[in-house]
């Protein structure tokens, strides 16, 4: 019986790695293979197209959309699957738009992960609870604050942890992600919110209630 070949793009060694030993333990069909972004990225799909591409889209850093895309175009009977730390609305719905119908978070399950793999494989749609809510604008555990509604959860605690005065690599020790994850979160939070600096995140923070007078610095 022929193997199952899927990639992995994700610049987290542990989550990467954490899913290669899954897979190995339980799928004894699948060859996984992790792949590195750049342009032979590109030059290894044209060569050998997997049957499942997982990607963790902020890897991209920018123009996320863009090569999102170029991937589809190069490989469209490849099922892609997109998983994060955290996806936006508007990412969500980009994806949506170029036939993505396989999302889900870092922060599932094992076992919504085993089911997301399935349904990719068998080319069904298979979207997360908590990608559910952020698609039809129902998000969980997030302030009422109309401005800041577009938050995501994740979001809404790397500002916290910001009004606490903690650096980068504070916060992705304390939420076990990369630096590279909460750089992208606080770009996000920055775009979201339309400002450009720390203080006036604080700030902002502070006055619509994200944060109280005991988590705030400047």
């Amino acid at each position: 019986m022929p193997k199952t070949l899927i990639y992995i793009l994700d610049s987290q060694y542990l989550t990467r790695n954490g899913l290669i030993h899954h897979f190995r333990e339980v799928y004894s069909s699948f060859t996984v293979h992790t792949v590195h972004y750049g342009e032979d990225l590109f030059i290894l799909l044209k060569q050998s197209a997997p049957h499942l591409f997982i990607i963790d889209p902020l890897i991209f850093s920018s123009a996320i959309y863009d090569e999102i895309k170029r991937i589809k175009e190069l490989i469209p009977d490849t099922t892609l699957l997109i998983y994060g730390d955290s996806l936006d609305q508007i990412l969500l719905e980009k994806c949506i738009g170029l036939g993505i119908s396989n999302i889900i978070l870092k922060t599932d399950d094992i076992d919504i992960v085993d089911e997301v793999i399935k349904a990719a494989l068998a080319k069904r749609r298979y979207f997360s609870d908590d990608i559910l809510a952020t698609i039809v604008g129902k998000r969980k555990n997030i302030s009422n604050v109309s401005s800041a509604e577009s938050l995501t959860q994740s979001e809404i605690n790397v500002i916290r942890y910001v009004a606490q005065g903690l650096t980068n690599k504070e916060i992705a020790t304390q939420k076990s992600l990369s630096v590279h994850t909460i750089i992208a979160h606080r770009k996000n939070i920055f775009r979201k919110l339309n400002i450009n600096n720390t203080s006036e995140l604080v700030s902002y923070a502070y006055r619509n209630g994200l944060v109280d007078n005991t988590e705030y610095h400047i």
